[in-house]
């Protein structure tokens, strides 16, 4: 049984509405944050799970509405799980 999801909408919010320039969400020591690309590449024992960039061009992210927060969020859930994080 799958337990209560690890990424949120907010979490694809902050992502996307990020002020860093190639901001990064990342999983470290069982918490999500965003920070920038720089900060991800220094920190070896973050997972980057997803980018701005990478949902910008992967999903139409404009104008993007709960539902579709709620799609990405589940979709990068599933990317954590499968990583085995």
């Amino acid at each position: 049984m799958k337990g209560q999801p690890m990424v949120s909408e907010t979490h694809v919010r902050e992502l996307l509405e990020s002020s860093y320039e190639d901001a990064h969400l990342i999983l470290e020591m069982g918490q999500l944050s965003v920070i920038d690309g720089a900060s991800a590449e220094k920190d070896e024992s973050a997972l980057v799970v997803a980018t701005a960039r990478e949902l910008r061009e992967s999903h139409d992210v404009a104008h993007v509405n709960d539902e579709e927060l709620t799609s990405i969020a589940a979709l990068l859930d599933d990317r954590i799980a499968k990583l085995g994080a």
